[in-house]
């Protein structure tokens, strides 16, 4: 799924609206309906909705969507915020629709005239939209500290007031803390940046039917990935095949004392779909990975504490390196070797990326690797903290053009950045992954797919969307608080 910046988005309501043809107020109606449509199924009609209005369109939205709620059955009461002298057209059309279903609305100047709160009352906030380019002030910055301050459940209408839609530098400093975003056809961008998640709440992504060709006409280097492409990139079995067939996949990893790193992404290569797996491991771990993993084979390094020299049979089709390496400067000689030799499709993690980090052996790193560095990692890779997430993000993009590689900077909504100037932001996953040993999964799970021949991007977006629907199942049966790394890997596919 592609992403907008706002005047994408503008744009391609302009073109719905010329092209289907539909006015500007059907439209609304059209958004307000879905909204409906979504409260229906989630709420019962004992609840009572304060909808707080701009006099923009947002705010036609939420007049729109009171009467229709009205309509439903549900018992509604109108504010509009005063924050300018004159509302727009739709907002107009819309508010004089309320005379239909003689819904009285309440204008709102100051904090004096917030509603009562009761314990059935939820704020639905429809006060600004995309349109945002500057921070809240005046009547409206009061009544959203209001909203705050009142309500402990609150519905934004396409975008919480006072948050962006863009990635933006502005330094916004109030905005509706939303439990529900119902945003209209995609997420806006900056919903998947991490300082936004505690405004957005749970996003629902509500189709009204913008026009496919406008949206197919613009261009854009942000996407989502979404269930219906990936299945694509799954790789077929046929009725004649053998393991050989689905390639050969081999992890570098393991050290005295972390070798469960390299036993998880070990079982992570076999369970998503490799023929064969070889773990090459310090002779110390030969036999905690032959318990661990029977189905892996065992190649052992001569040390026996750590990796130090790594051959790789030509029948290797893909490596992935990292997990538990270790740092010690023995254990880089043996990665700068290996990395300057070999000519296979790789994923590098953790120790992998510190020792080459710390040794500004960048030019180690083969085209089209994959790299999958957490924030923490990335930054070290950059040898400096960034100041905000959308720095760490322009950066991870930049690094990805620059080294000819591939980036996937770990986090909700996982972004994978290619060296071409695109990113895909993951759309599965859930907090409770947040533990040990994830990373050397996932890595397990990029390698395996390496190794039957998907190309490294699409193996890297695959890679994360799996994980991440592994990490979604395990939380619904086990809870978030109790998911290990261990529990994904039976859990993939």
């Amino acid at each position: 799924m592609k992403l907008f910046s706002a005047e994408q988005i503008k744009r391609i309501d302009a073109a719905t609206i010329e092209r289907e043809p539909i006015s500007s107020i059907q439209l609304m109606e059209r958004a307000a309906l879905a909204c409906v449509d979504w409260i229906e199924d989630y709420y019962e009609k004992d609840v009572e909705f304060h909808i707080f209005c701009g006099m923009g369109n947002n705010g036609g939205d939420g007049l729109a969507l009171a009467r229709l709620l009205n309509n439903a059955g549900y018992n509604c009461r109108p504010f509009i915020v005063a924050h300018r002298s004159k509302g727009s057209a739709e907002f107009d059309h819309n508010l004089s629709r309320l005379d239909e279903v003689e819904l009285n609305v309440h204008y709102i100047n100051g904090l004096k005239e917030m509603p009562r709160v009761n314990e059935n009352s939820i704020a639905i906030d429809a006060i600004l939209g995309i349109g945002l380019d500057k921070p809240l002030r005046g009547i409206i910055r009061d009544v959203v500290k209001g909203i705050e301050e009142g309500y402990d459940h609150v519905i934004s209408i396409d975008i919480p007031t006072g948050i962006p839609a863009d990635f933006t530098t502005v330094n916004w400093n109030t905005a509706v803390r939303a439990s529900h975003t119902l945003t209209f056809q995609f997420p806006k961008l900056s919903f998947l940046l991490p300082d936004m998640g505690d405004y957005t709440g749970d996003v629902h992504v509500l189709d009204i039917g913008l026009d496919e060709l406008a949206m197919e006409e613009e261009h854009s280097t942000y996407f989502l990935t979404m269930d219906e492409e990936v299945e694509s990139f799954r790789p077929m079995r046929k009725v004649f095949s053998h393991k050989g067939d689905y390639g050969h996949a081999l992890i570098v990893g393991g050290h005295e004392g972390m070798m469960g790193a390299a036993v998880l992404a070990t079982k992570a290569a076999l369970r998503s779909g490799a023929g064969l797996v070889t773990a090459h491991v310090p002779s110390c771990g030969r036999d905690v990975l032959q318990i661990s993993a029977p189905e892996a084979m065992v190649q052992t390094d001569h040390s026996e504490r750590s990796v130090s020299n790594v051959p790789v049979s030509s029948r290797i089709s893909a490596i992935g390196i990292g997990p538990g390496l270790g740092r010690e400067h023995s254990v880089f000689k043996g990665l700068e070797k290996l990395l300057s030799e070999i000519e296979l499709p790789v994923v590098l993690d953790a120790d992998a990326l510190h020792l080459i980090g710390t040794s500004q052996a960048w030019h180690l790193i083969p085209q089209n690797a994959i790299l999958t560095p957490h924030k923490g990692e990335f930054e070290r890779m950059l040898g400096r903290e960034v100041e905000s997430p959308l720095e760490l993000l322009q950066e991870a993009s930049a690094w990805a053009g620059d080294k000819k590689c591939i980036v996937v900077l770990k986090g909700a909504y996982t972004a994978v950045c290619d060296s071409d100037g695109n990113v895909y932001f993951n759309s599965t996953g859930h907090p409770a992954m947040a533990s040990g040993g994830t990373g050397d999964v996932l890595t397990g799970i990029i390698a395996g797919l390496l190794a039957q021949g998907i190309t490294p991007i699409r193996a890297a977006r695959y890679g994360v969307w799996l994980h991440g629907c592994a990490g979604e199942e395990v939380a619904a049966r086990r809870g978030e608080h109790s998911v290990v790394a261990g529990d994904l890997i039976d859990a993939l596919f």
